[in-house]
């Protein structure tokens, strides 16, 4: 029951996102609007007597309105269609369980390297699915990485210094 509740969410939320155009704004030519800058992809309200956008003339583009806002249901799901929480210790996971039933995680990324690790174990012991674990990993593996080579560096000193002595 629960993965076809799951399967229907999905179905609506890609109906939702195909629905929904590209808002934007009216300043500027066309061809300016068109071009992919970071610029033209705001969206600004139109505040110009004449303009045809305001006016809501036909191929002049959308507005935002209230009509293309998601159900209530789809609303701040993750994509696997469960609700997702900001973590940023132990605790927050104890409480998010006492309340939720189903769920996934993302560590904050203010959280350090121990409490991390601390979150990371605690969730594979309860089997809670951590969203941005890959990140987690690729840090992991770095500081370990650094970890060992300090290892070895320490290791020649102490060899060297014993080679000095003797």
């Amino acid at each position: 029951m629960f993965v076809i509740n799951l399967i229907i969410k999905k179905i609506r939320k890609k109906r939702f996102k195909l629905k929904k155009p590209k808002f934007r704004g009216s300043f500027g030519s066309k061809r300016k609007r068109k071009i992919s800058k970071k610029k033209w992809k705001k969206w600004r309200k139109p505040r110009g007597m004449d303009s045809d956008l305001r006016r809501k003339l036909k191929n002049e583009g959308k507005q935002p309105s209230i009509g293309y806002r998601k159900p209530r249901r789809v609303r701040r799901l993750h994509p696997s269609g469960y609700k997702e929480f900001l973590v940023k210790n132990l605790e927050d996971i104890k409480k998010i369980m006492e309340r939720e039933k189903n769920f996934v995680l993302r560590v904050a990324s203010t959280v350090g390297k121990k409490k991390r690790k601390e979150i990371v174990d605690f969730a594979g012991e309860e089997k809670i699915k951590i969203v941005n674990i890959g990140k987690i990993r690729k840090e992991m593996k770095k500081i370990e990485g650094k970890e060992e080579k300090n290892k070895k560096r320490e290791s020649k000193k102490i060899k060297n210094e014993k080679t000095k002595k003797g």
